[in-house]
């Protein structure tokens, strides 16, 4: 059986999870953390997880960079991502960070567990329902909201300057300068285009992105 570790920002929807995972007969134990950081630091204690699920509103290094270090650090655990984000948003950038799996919360707890199922055995646990959205999403880039040529820091950045964060908070949030704050911000306004937060709000709100924050 697998140790589950179960890396949420907020307690209440990560107990949930952990009550959630305890019932599942694969699952012999599960560890909670609400930071990319102290999960890190609990695996270099030779900690040896079967499974990570991971949300997207992670303080410091940030959901999306974690899977990727994950994947080269650890290729053993296998990640699974569950969050209120339309998969249209995130779904490609979670796969392609080295997610195995992709699911949202307002699934039915069985489809979280066949994710799980599908997962420990090393195979892709992506939903009926995402996988034209991934298709699309790589066969036809070209049809892609401009949003999709962020990277994934400067998406993360992005979504916080949108909703209101101050460049200084968004530093403490992600511990680097608010200067490599303000230069990730120039980048995405070159990128997309725009010449104000208040542009970027509003595109923001248009795309669905504020909506989704967990």
């Amino acid at each position: 059986m697998a140790q589950a570790a179960v890396l949420f920002a907020d307690p209440i929807p990560r107990a949930g999870m952990s009550l959630l995972l305890k019932s599942h007969p694969l699952i012999d134990d599960v560890q909670e953390f609400d930071s990319v950081e102290s999960f890190f630091h609990e695996i270099e204690r030779s900690h040896d997880f079967g499974l990570c699920i991971m949300t997207l509103d992670l303080p410091g290094m940030g959901s999306l960079e974690a899977l990727a270090e994950l994947k080269r650090l650890h290729p053993s655990i296998p990640a699974l991502v569950v969050t209120r984000w339309p998969a249209s948003l995130v779904a490609v950038r979670c796969l392609q960070a080295g997610a195995l799996g992709f699911i949202t919360q307002s699934q039915e707890p069985q489809e979280l567990f066949d994710a799980i199922e599908l997962v420990l055995r090393g195979q892709s646990a992506v939903g009926a329902l995402h996988i034209d959205l991934i298709i699309k999403a790589i066969s036809q880039p070209e049809s892609q909201l401009p949003h999709a040529r962020l990277s994934n820091r400067e998406f993360e950045i992005m979504r916080r300057i949108a909703a209101g964060d101050s460049l200084q908070s968004i530093a403490d949030d992600l511990f680097i300068s608010a200067k490599t704050v303000s230069t990730h911000r120039r980048r995405i306004m070159d990128k997309l285009n725009f010449q104000s937060n208040a542009q970027l709000t509003q595109y923001a709100l248009e795309n669905s992105i504020l909506d989704s924050v967990i």
